[in-house]
């Protein structure tokens, strides 16, 4: 396995215990093979040796120099704008997914299940010509047209063919407002 994070000066970690954790700091100069000297002055983190047991080195590197001043290290941060390359990774990601749901009550987690049963529906529902399922979807798509639920968009007998100029403006309208509606439903869902 060849090995691309090395421990070097520069070189952006994730401190995984002690008071800090949680935080990302930069390795500014490697006191033995088992400690180095690290700092995090956007992230709060003092200047203070730490055991590289402690640390999950990062793919993000920043050029500075050995034994570097906390301001020269936070130019240099905000130079590489390492908070943003920070939470655009993967690892930032599932981080934040992960307090996520150690911060959700018992209500919140139903709310997410009922929520996670109801996606296949929705997705299934926007995909196949707008037969839906979902009962309070329906409900809003009647509510939108002031039609009652068999009177359709679609007339069966012309298969597939609009009623009016006026119903595809409107049913384009609505399928653009469902599909942001889809989007925001299977983010909100997937993010938790």
């Amino acid at each position: 396995m060849v090995f691309k994070r090395f421990v070097e000066i520069g070189r952006v970690a994730l401190i995984n215990t002690g008071p800090s954790e949680g935080k990302l700091c930069v390795i500014i100069d490697v006191i033995d093979q088992r400690r180095g000297l690290v700092t995090g002055p956007t992230s709060g983190v003092v200047r203070q040796p730490m055991n590289f047991a402690h640390l999950n080195l990062l793919d993000i590197k920043i050029r500075i120099p050995r034994s570097a001043r906390d301001v020269t290290v936070k130019k240099a941060w905000e130079k590489a704008e390492v908070t943003k390359q920070w939470e655009e990774t993967s690892y930032a990601k599932r981080l934040v997914k992960r307090l996520t749901r150690a911060s959700l009550t018992d209500f919140d987690r139903f709310k997410l299940m009922v929520l996670k049963k109801q996606l296949p529906l929705l997705i299934s529902s926007l995909s196949d010509g707008f037969v839906f399922r979902v009962p309070a979807l329906r409900n809003e798509v009647a509510g939108v047209f002031n039609k009652t639920w068999e009177n359709t968009l679609f007339d069966e007998r012309s298969k597939g063919q609009y009623k009016s100029n006026d119903e595809q403006s409107s049913y384009l309208k609505l399928s653009i407002c469902l599909r942001q509606q889809r989007s925001w439903f299977v983010t909100a869902v997937q993010d938790v």
